[in-house]
């Protein structure tokens, strides 16, 4: 394993030429201050034995403070990442800093916290018992565990069932306490793997409120998550992974802004020729009327409002009434769709179909061999995966219609290629 400090190999943040290479036109570390990054990875990469690639080449930069989600399908690598960083993967390379240190550094990994995607723990304990056995492992004392606990039993709102067993809990509780115990070592970063699939709306606006407060004092939250929805509403940055790669990284706001454009809503008809018309056309603007209503419509094929202000002054002075203005733009998740469907392929009629690439084309008919004789008895769908055996593109594709597939074929193709 390949483990070096930036500060080794990379130029530095002074003038010098940097030689980064980034896919997908992802920014390199030396966009920001080193120092501000809790997360700084050049080129983390993991392939299982058999030639199973889970991830490629990995860069990605994660901000001290910010809440960062790291998006992807099924089977894109997102859960293996985080176990790498965490220690309990080992990669094939690995070349970054967590909290400014090598990753892998035992003693950083004591300010970072965890919630994996099913937390468990025994029926009998009770919430406080749970928090006290997390913090003996953390080694903090016990006089400031216990009055630790407490404070963050009540953070997430578990106040009144401190002493009550995990057997009376709901769901959206030992959620709460899986957050709580990820906190009892006061982590200056934690991880969040799929931390409210399943959980209710109500639930999961808690759950934001509650990332917004962690943030608040200063802890960084890396989000892993196929929630795009909630991605959209919580993160200050995302990054998205597909087929082991990241391939675009950055604000929301920034990542949409292609998709951004204007409509302007008025009231009675529009002159047909003159200046205004110019001006919709120089702005890429379409005119369209409202069924049995005096209401016209000009959308704009622009996202910037000071394009907007000749329009709208030129609309003033014909004495015609701006009934409203209506910023779009595209939604993370159309984004989202774009990037990681290939050009000139439509989206699979399974959203959550699985493609499982392989460098060995040897490897293709052995797996779907394997998915069929785990699987086939039981689940008949399995049958209907497709798989390619080409020299440049090897893999299964797995429609995934009931929630065990995605747990159960991971294994089965690592196995069968072992």
């Amino acid at each position: 394993m390949k483990n070096e400090r930036f500060s080794d190999r990379q130029p530095d943040l002074h003038g010098r030429s940097c030689e980064c290479r980034l896919t997908g036109g992802a920014k390199c570390r030396h966009d920001a201050d080193v120092s501000d990054l809790a997360i700084d990875l050049q080129n983390v990469s993991k392939t299982y034995p058999g030639g199973v690639m889970a991830l490629r080449d990995v860069v990605m930069q994660v901000r001290a403070g910010e809440i960062f989600g790291l998006l992807g399908p099924n089977g894109a690598g997102k859960s293996t990442l985080v176990k790498i960083l965490l220690t309990i993967v080992k990669p094939t390379r690995v070349t970054g800093t967590l909290l400014g240190r090598p990753v892998g550094h035992r003693a950083t990994l004591g300010q970072v916290g965890y919630l994996p995607e099913a937390s468990r723990f025994p029926d009998y304990l009770s919430g406080t018992q749970v928090l006290d056995y997390v913090g003996g492992l953390h080694r903090v004392p016990r006089v400031v565990r216990r009055k630790r606990a407490g404070d963050l039993l009540g953070l997430v709102g578990l106040t009144g069932w401190e002493h009550k067993p995990l057997r009376t809990y709901s769901k959206g509780m030992r959620q709460r306490l899986g957050l709580a115990q990820a906190l009892i070592n006061e982590p200056a970063l934690i991880f969040l793997d799929e931390p409210t699939d399943g959980l209710d709306p109500v639930g999961r606006r808690e759950w934001a409120t509650i990332m917004r407060e962690l943030r608040k004092r200063g802890i960084t939250v890396f989000l892993n998550s196929h929630l795009l929805g909630e991605a959209e509403r919580l993160c200050d940055r995302v990054a998205i992974l597909a087929q082991g790669q990241v391939v675009r990284q950055g604000t929301v706001e920034s990542l949409t802004s292609e998709g951004r454009r204007y409509e302007l809503r008025i009231e009675g008809r529009l002159p047909e020729t003159g200046p205004l018309q110019t001006l919709i056309g120089t702005l890429g603007g379409r005119i369209s009327h409202e069924p049995g209503s005096a209401v016209t419509r000009i959308q704009l094929e622009t996202g910037r409002s000071q394009f907007l202000q000749p329009l709208i002054d030129e609309l003033r002075r014909l004495g015609i009434t701006i009934d409203a203005i209506i910023p779009h733009r595209q939604s993370l998740e159309d984004y989202f769709i774009g990037v990681v469907t290939p050009a000139g392929e439509p989206p699979p009629s399974d959203a959550s179909a699985t493609r499982f690439r392989f460098s060995d084309p040897s490897c293709t008919a052995v797996a779907i061999d394997r998915i069929w004789a785990i699987l086939g008895r039981d689940i008949p769908q399995a049958r209907n995966a497709s798989m390619s055996a080409s020299s440049t593109d090897a893999g299964v594709t797995l429609p995934s219609s009931t929630s065990t597939l995605p747990q159960i074929v991971p294994a089965a193709l690592v196995d069968s290629c072992w």
